[in-house]
């Protein structure tokens, strides 16, 4: 015959407990040691509450009020969760929300913008580089940067150095200012471009849209200028003058093609750069001469009977550019010689000729260019 115990009273508890974090608070900025509180409740009662940071069990409590203490050095500065995590006796758990956080031990990072140069500006030789800088803990020192590498300091406000451009090679650089503050941190101005030039210009000159000559025999010459500036600034502009004096900012700024019409200019010229560089002066002197040379032979006279080795001589001027050679000919066009020195002369050798009449003449031409006829003489050869 079976038998009946004592009855035992047991308690069915499937309820979750409830929890919540009611600290740190969603958005908090947490440093050094951070304290964590939370809530719980339960039926049965509470077992122990968890208390998480990024999923990871930081600290637990069993009794109420539920807190916890967390090195937050133990982590890198940035955002990071929180969450607590609650179990009551009968082993029900339940996990509340999480917590956006942001853990900052660094010390904040110092404020820094540059003031000069501006964004795009065109350099030569030595600038000035500026910035502003401010924070706390106190800013130590501003460094600034020229593609990457730093080139100079300042640890005194108003913050500025001296940076001589011509270390760099011409082109486009990127400046930056650090600033770095008492505890180490530092902050870093976005790259400013610019550009440096400390290389002239080239010009060059063309008469008659050609390079330009000695002499000219016709006026007016036109001359042309032009200029380059390759992978620099650009060109600005170029100075010219046609008196004889150095040509400077206040000469005049070439434009188009001009003329030059006397028996001798010298124009001098200069190319100027966007970043204000100014080449060498050049200068080509351009040289006119219209006059044709005089010429006439004075030996052997007109009619008169040659024979043998016959000297001819010929008496050759110019007032302009000077006789630089004076041709004798025969007959159709026959060169006999050429003489570059006065007296002008030729040796004429009429032994294969036939016997009878021949003609001769000289063709002087001077240094310009200019060409002149003699009259024709006709002599009897014996």
């Amino acid at each position: 015959m079976a038998t009946t115990g004592d009855p035992v009273n047991v308690t069915v508890d499937n309820t979750a407990p409830t929890t919540a974090l009611t600290a740190p608070a969603a958005n908090a900025t947490l440093a050094g040691t951070a304290g964590f509180t939370a809530t719980a409740t339960d039926t049965s009662g509470i077992d122990h509450v968890d208390f998480l940071v990024d999923d990871q069990v930081v600290g637990t409590d069993a009794s109420a009020p539920y807190a916890a203490s967390f090195n937050t050095t133990t982590l890198p500065d940035g955002p990071h969760t929180v969450r607590v995590r609650a179990q009551d006796k009968a082993g029900n758990v339940t996990t509340a929300p999480t917590v956006p956080v942001t853990i900052r031990n660094a010390a904040p990072a110092p404020t820094v913008a540059q003031t000069a140069p501006a964004a795009g500006a065109v350099l030569r030789g030595s600038v000035t580089l500026s910035a502003t800088a401010s924070g706390t803990p106190a800013v130590a020192r501003v460094e600034f940067l020229v593609d990457g590498a730093v080139v100079a300091t300042d640890t005194t406000s108003p913050y500025s150095v001296s940076w001589n451009t011509a270390s760099r090679p011409d082109g486009a650089h990127a400046l930056q200012a650090r600033a770095v503050n008492t505890a180490g941190t530092a902050a870093t101005t976005t790259a400013r471009n610019v550009t440096t030039d400390n290389t002239a210009a080239t010009s060059s000159i063309a008469c008659n849209g050609a390079p330009c000559a000695a002499w000219y025999t016709t006026t007016p010459v036109s001359v042309t200028l032009s200029a380059t500036d390759g992978a620099g600034s650009g060109v600005a502009f170029i100075r010219y003058t046609t008196n004889g004096t150095s040509p400077g900012t206040t000469s005049p700024a070439y434009t188009a093609p001009f003329d030059v019409t006397g028996s001798s200019t010298t124009v001098r010229f200069r190319a100027y750069d966007v970043a204000g560089n100014a080449e060498a002066i050049r200068s080509q002197t351009i040289r006119i001469d219209t006059s044709k040379p005089s010429v006439g032979i004075l030996l052997p006279s007109n009619g008169s009977t040659v024979s043998g080795n016959v000297t001819i001589r010929a008496l050759a001027s110019d007032s302009g550019s000077g006789v630089q050679s004076v041709s004798f000919y025969r007959d159709a066009g026959v060169l006999i010689d050429t003489d570059t020195t006065s007296p002008y002369r030729a040796s004429w050798a009429t032994g294969s000729l036939a016997k009878g009449n021949h003609t001769i003449y000289a063709v002087a031409k001077d240094v310009a260019g200019n060409t002149t006829t003699s009259s024709v003489i006709t002599v009897r050869v014996a």
